[in-house]
């Protein structure tokens, strides 16, 4: 698992998750590209290949395994949703 270097961490989870969260409870459209903005911050710090890795290291201590994977996964699902209405 990746060794998230704890600047990092609270970057990602102080800056730019928290925009993320903020965004997709407020519906904002803008949403999708603050998952994006989380994806590749994650693939910076870990490695393309390590970005879900990276995510649950990040996470570690935040809650149960299954509950950092649905997370993951709302991430992933919501950096796609880009749509041109």
């Amino acid at each position: 698992m990746a060794d998230v270097p704890e600047p990092y961490r609270k970057h990602f989870l102080g800056v730019l998750y928290d925009q993320y969260q903020k965004a997709k409870n407020k519906n904002d459209p803008e949403t999708w590209a603050r998952a994006v903005h989380c994806r590749e911050y994650l693939q910076k710090i870990g490695g393309p290949d390590k970005e879900a890795d990276t995510f649950q290291e990040v996470f570690a201590g935040f809650g149960i395994k299954e509950e950092v994977a649905e997370r993951y996964r709302e991430l992933c699902e919501d950096s796609r949703s880009y749509s041109q209405n």
